[in-house]
């Protein structure tokens, strides 16, 4: 195995003569030095000659790049002559400037200072810049070739990219480095690598359990490290899985050896690179894999927490292997076996055997009456409550709500173990996925009739706080919420109206009564707005005591926006909406008829219309619908409630001067009564006559 210093090469302390080094004799030491690995320094006992590679005197031809077909040493070349130029006016030739302060200034040759100027002025502006991308490079932008010889820069000055080798000083900005990790890996590390893997199957093969034990921690200590991404034969891999797999099994292997191999298979479950190996013996194993995990779920020992992450990795992946994993594991032993390793208080990992859980029990009835029974949802609320990982709240209470939204009703344990205070004392929690999901278990039990015994005050004024955030699904599962105790208990009705309930109901209707929705929240916002509608329904009726009804009903109408909410309301809602709206309005106006100057000279945000003419408008558009649908149709049902409001309302607004004459002005202008022909038949036929007989002749 590769050392991981050996990613970055040491800077010896040994004085290296330049002349040492760039002659052949001193290349050739050097090189057969760094080959054979010795560590030792180096010490290269200095010549006489100071020559720096070049000839004494500067006689003879210089080469100064090799295998070149140019002549650079030639004197007729304009590069050599300019730079010749420039360095003997150059601050070198004066200095006596020298790459090494080893080679002796007095003696320099005029092809020394030559090549020193020509270092100078190609490298001194050339800092190392640090590239962020991948591991740190040991190639630096030093690395050039010296004109003297091959021999690049770099082996006389060496400045590593990492940071904690950089200069602090500005430095001049290159684009960054496209080299990757693979870049600082010895090569021979893989070939090391297999090697081992190979000596690792053999040992987890050998009948002492001394040699077994210090594999399986070599196997468990590699997948931590993710060296198995280096495996080049994928089989073998699997080979050492299956290995594995055979020593987990059996009863008699030591405990340390099995924790040591879950652990591994933990690790290598995690890693995308190893994963399909686990999955590819998953489906050659025919379920034999998930029971074995399952039988090493023992709460009492400490690997059951690898088994329980394994098979949690297993039930996520995406179907039809995550069904099938799910499908082998479903059974009430498992379920108690992961339940007592959650009741063990772990520190670690716990959210993810809930989630194990809650993925066993969905869409299993009978299972879910076997995790009631033991204390499932006992254990859940009390993780809730005392817990602080956010992913342990979450997964908690998106269990409850698994619990809460299937067939067999869960409700009375959920509201015996004051799953209402729990919840609600959450509400202030800073995830909004968890508080999503304690805001839908809330709603799903707040249709009950068990709530007048429990004092859930707290959990209604939490809950009445947050609807006014901008987030819809608060929006929608907390004014579901509401709209359920406002309909099932008459004692907390009073509470909500004192708590400033319909206020903020008002406010969500704004917030939420747009002409085009986003589409992908187009349901969730019309069932806000029915949400709403239905709790001021509800809010408006049935009082114990009856001046909370006339409160009500003033709160209402005392919002500026509500009357052009509610027109708004009969224009884009739908029929229940429509409906609830004409309810409402039906109850102001019985309250106290001086209500109606609220709707006088007001018109609608969509269609810019007034009140009578939407009420006369929906009476015939309701009509025309009911007579074109089939007699057994629900929706005929629908219909004609909608239409009894409608009339109704007309009667209550014809009773205003103002909304007189504009009914009147409509039904004289109006040709065709062919279609009121329809309820000839019908409870609403006589109203209806009356109606017109009073526009049309008074």
């Amino acid at each position: 195995m590769a050392n991981c210093n050996s990613y970055y090469p040491r800077s010896s302390s040994t004085k290296i003569t330049s002349q040492n080094y760039y002659t052949p004799e001193g290349m050739l030491q050097q090189t057969s030095q760094n080959i054979s690995g010795n560590s030792q320094q180096i010490n290269i006992q200095p010549q006489t000659v100071n020559t720096f590679g070049v000839p004494v005197n500067n006689k003879g031809q210089l080469n100064y790049i090799k295998n070149t077909p140019y002549n650079y040493s030639s004197p007729s070349c304009p590069a050599i002559q300019k730079l010749k130029n420039e360095y003997v006016n150059s601050p070198a030739m004066d200095s006596g400037y020298s790459c090494n302060s080893s080679v002796s200034t007095s003696s320099s040759s005029v092809g020394n200072n030559y090549t020193a100027a020509w270092m100078q002025n190609y490298h001194s502006n050339t800092l190392p810049t640090y590239s962020g991308i991948g591991t740190p490079s040991v190639m630096s932008n030093m690395s050039h070739l010296s004109m003297a010889d091959d021999c690049s820069v770099l082996s006389v000055s060496t400045q590593m990219t990492a940071p904690f080798r950089m200069p602090l000083g500005g430095s001049q900005q290159f684009p960054p480095s496209t080299t990757g990790y693979s870049e600082n890996i010895d090569p021979d590390f893989y070939y090391q690598f297999n090697s081992s893997l190979d000596q690792l199957l053999i040992n987890l093969r050998n009948t002492d359990d001394f040699v077994k034990k210090k594999a399986a921690n070599s196997a468990f200590d590699w997948a931590k490290r993710k060296y198995f991404c280096f495996t080049k034969d994928p089989l073998k891999l699997q080979m050492l899985i299956e290995n594995a797999l055979s020593l987990i099994a059996e009863r008699s292997t030591n405990k340390d050896i099995v924790f040591s191999l879950l652990g591994a298979i933990v690790h290598l479950t995690e890693n995308k690179i190893t994963l399909p190996s686990i999955m590819r013996i998953f489906s050659l194993s025919g379920g034999k894999l998930i029971h074995l995990l399952c039988d090493r779920i023992d709460p009492e020992e400490a690997y059951a927490k690898f088994a329980a992450i394994t098979l949690h990795t297993l039930f996520s992946q995406p179907d039809p292997e995550g069904s099938k994993a799910r499908s082998y594991a479903r059974s009430t032993i498992v379920i108690d076996r992961i339940l007592k390793l959650i009741m063990k208080k772990m520190r670690y990992n716990k959210y993810l055997m809930i989630d194990c859980i809650r993925m066993l029990l969905r869409s299993n009835e009978e299972l879910k009456k076997h995790f009631v029974r033991q204390g499932g949802l006992v254990e859940m609320l009390r993780c809730i409550s005392e817990d602080n990982d956010e992913r342990i709240l979450y997964t908690a209470s998106k269990t409850l709500d698994t619990l809460i939204n299937s067939k067999t009703d869960f409700t009375g344990e959920f509201v015996k173990y004051h799953g209402i205070q729990i919840l609600g004392n959450q509400l202030s929690h800073g995830s909004s996925r968890f508080l999503h999901q304690c805001v839908q278990c809330l709603s799903g039990v707040s249709g009950t009739d068990l709530l007048e015994g429990q004092d859930i005050r707290e959990a209604i004024g939490k809950v009445i706080q947050i609807l006014g955030s901008n987030d819809p699904t608060i929006a929608l599962h907390g004014s579901g919420f509401l709209c359920n105790i406002a309909a099932k208990s008459i004692i907390y009705k009073e509470y909500l109206i004192n708590c400033g309930a319909i206020e903020n109901f008002i406010c969500l209707m704004e917030m939420y009564c747009i002409a085009k929705p986003p589409q992908n929240f187009k349901n969730t916002y019309t069932e806000i707005l029915d949400n709403s509608l239905a709790a001021l329904n509800n809010l408006t009726v049935k009082h114990r005591d009856p001046k909370y009804l006339t409160i009500a009903c003033h709160k209402i109408i005392q919002r500026p926006e509500t009357p052009r909410l509610l027109l708004n309301m009969i224009v884009m809602g739908n029929i229940s909406m429509k409906s609830k709206s004409l309810v409402i309005m039906h109850r102001i106006f019985n309250t106290d008829r001086n209500y109606l100057l609220y709707f006088v000279n007001l018109r609608d945000s969509f269609q810019n219309k007034t009140t009578p003419s939407l009420l006369y408008e929906l009476l015939f558009q309701v009509v025309l619908q009911y007579s074109n649908m089939p007699s057994d149709s629900e929706e005929r049902e629908k219909l004609k409630t909608l239409m009894k409001r409608t009339i109704r309302g007309l009667e209550q607004i014809n009773q205003q001067e103002t909304f007189h004459m504009e009914l009147s002005q409509l039904a004289r202008c109006q040709t065709d009564f062919s279609c009121l022909e329809y309820l000839k038949d019908t409870d609403e036929h006589l109203p209806l006559k009356m109606l017109f007989e009073n526009l049309l002749y008074n």
